[in-house]
C-alpha cells in the first residue's frame, strides 16, 4: 500500500528589538511560527503486525484486523497528523 504524496507550508515571522538603554537585554526577539497554512490533511507513519489466533476471531470485533489463511491476522493502522499549529517563541 502506497501512500500519497503530501506537501505542507510553513511560515516562520521573527522580529528582534534592540535597546542599548536597557541594561540587562541587548536584543529580545520573538518568534511567530504558523505550521501547516494551508490546513493540509497528512499522514507520515503507519503500523503494521501480524498475529496468530486460534480461539477467537480478531476481525469481527476489531476495524484494523483483517483476516489472513489459517489462524493468523493482519493489523493494518495509519497515524493522522494534527492541522495548524500556532507557535509563539520569545
Amino acid at each position: 500500500m502506497m501512500l500519497p504524496a503530501w506537501m505542507l507550508s510553513h511560515i516562520l515571522i521573527l522580529v528582534s528589538f534592540f535597546s542599548p538603554k536597557i541594561r540587562r537585554v541587548n536584543n529580545f526577539e520573538i518568534a511567530f511560527k504558523i505550521s501547516n497554512i494551508f490546513n493540509s490533511s497528512y499522514i507520515t507513519n503507519g503500523w503494521a503486525g501480524r498475529v496468530k489466533s486460534s480461539y477467537y476471531d480478531q476481525a469481527s470485533d476489531d476495524p484494523y484486523a483483517i483476516k489472513d489463511s489459517g489462524d493468523y491476522y493482519y493489523y493494518i493502522g495509519l497515524f493522522p497528523q494534527k492541522t495548524q499549529k500556532l507557535y509563539v517563541e520569545t
